[in-house]
């Protein structure tokens, strides 16, 4: 939803819309739907805002006229959840905005991507379709819908050149209903809410899941530890030795549930190639009395315990201390999938006596997958294996 492209900071030389725009510091861009049923036509436009916050539109704009034959208008945001509307009196058109993740790095790591899909008659017709953000090199000029198809056309990002447009006929769409994006099984979880996968300690897991909506009104429940978990863990950050080697923390902490606390320490890499936490027991005096000028280096080759590195896999074999741990991934027993420690990030807390890890991945295919996990002296055990549903594109 919001765009922080700080171009000095980033590298964000022009905003994504090209010359059509001035540079500006905060930039939202939004999708502007408007669907005149008399004339079976519903018109799509890319807008953007440079102001922050922009406040949302209410959801019941987003709602079908309760007269079929007037005309409708809405915008859609990254968050903002699907908007409907009449084209024509019997036909009914869906459109969706989704939004990528911001990050601090990278040259459009600023920049997210943004892009657009559409149903009509429940069919999708457009599916995940670029509109702006990510330094697109082209960005939405308009769509075009009727029931007899669609049309697309963009212009170039970093010119004036006319702009290009691309038209399918109904038939070549697809037929068929999304049952992923309307179905009618009771009960189902709708985006923004959190599935239980696996639980062993029930209590735990509730804990962990905050029921909220976002600013759109739409569910977006929150996943973090405990409200009475024991205090903050490895808040004293330093920075590493190198640049954009990452920072370090560390603490008193029972990494294993051996009962007995002992010093850890943190490695957090914050870089395009390494997004992520990894966990080590002090690998002795030397280093305890070096920090805070301690390498990753030392932790690698010194720790005899890494959560949770030694319990993962590189290749197809353990890892050990001759594995690039970036390649490594960790596997579960009660979810099929695998996380890559390259972007996988851990919440060490401490609930009624014992010690936990909350992970999270920011890996696309697993960033809605949330793990709680109880280290053992030779492993882990699964608590919580939370899935926060997405949104369909």
């Amino acid at each position: 939803m919001r765009l922080l492209c700080v171009s000095v900071l980033f590298g964000c030389a022009v905003l994504c819309i090209g010359p059509r725009t001035a540079a500006a510091d905060y930039v939202i861009y939004y999708a502007t739907v408007r669907c005149d049923a008399a004339q079976h036509t519903a018109t799509i436009t890319l807008g953007q805002s440079e102001s922050e916050p922009r406040p949302p539109e209410p959801p019941e704009s987003r709602r079908p006229n309760a007269d079929p034959a007037m005309d409708q208008s809405f915008e859609l945001q990254g968050a903002s959840g699907p908007g409907d509307c009449h084209l024509t009196p019997e036909i009914l058109l869906r459109a969706k905005v989704g939004e990528g993740r911001a990050m601090p790095y990278g040259m459009c790591g600023a920049d997210p991507a943004i892009w657009l899909s559409i149903w009509v008659d429940q069919r999708r017709w457009l599916s995940g379709f670029r509109i702006a953000g990510n330094c697109a090199e082209e960005v939405l000029s308009k769509i075009m819908v009727t029931p007899d198809g669609i049309q697309t056309c963009t212009w170039p990002a970093d010119s004036h050149d006319p702009e290009t447009c691309t038209t399918k006929k109904a038939a070549e769409l697809p037929a068929d209903i999304d049952y992923n994006e309307f179905s009618a099984v009771a009960g189902q979880n709708p985006p923004g809410t959190v599935k239980v996968e696996y639980a062993e300690d029930m209590e735990l897991c509730n804990a962990m899941v905050t029921r909220q909506d976002n600013e759109f009104g739409q569910p977006d429940w929150q996943i973090d530890v405990p409200k009475d978990a024991k205090g903050k863990l490895f808040t004293d950050y330093q920075a590493g030795l190198y640049e954009y080697s990452g920072g370090f923390t560390h603490d008193l902490f029972d990494i294993d549930n051996s009962g007995t606390p002992r010093m850890v320490y943190g490695f957090h890499p914050s870089n395009h190639a390494n997004d992520a936490d990894m966990y080590f027991l002090s690998p002795g005096v030397a280093v305890d009395q070096a920090w805070p000028k301690i390498s990753e280096k030392m932790l690698y080759e010194g720790s005899a315990y890494i959560f949770p590195l030694s319990f993962g896999k590189c290749a197809n074999h353990p890892c050990g201390p001759a594995d690039d741990p970036e390649e490594g991934a960790l596997g579960f027993r009660h979810y099929p999938i695998e996380i890559r420690f390259r972007y996988l990030h851990e919440t060490p807390f401490v609930w009624r006596g014992a010690s936990y890890f909350l992970l999270n991945s920011m890996d696309m295919d697993a960033e809605y997958l949330y793990a709680v996990l109880k280290p053992t002296p030779k492993g882990f055990d699964e608590i919580c294996i939370l899935n926060k549903v997405p949104e369909a594109y």
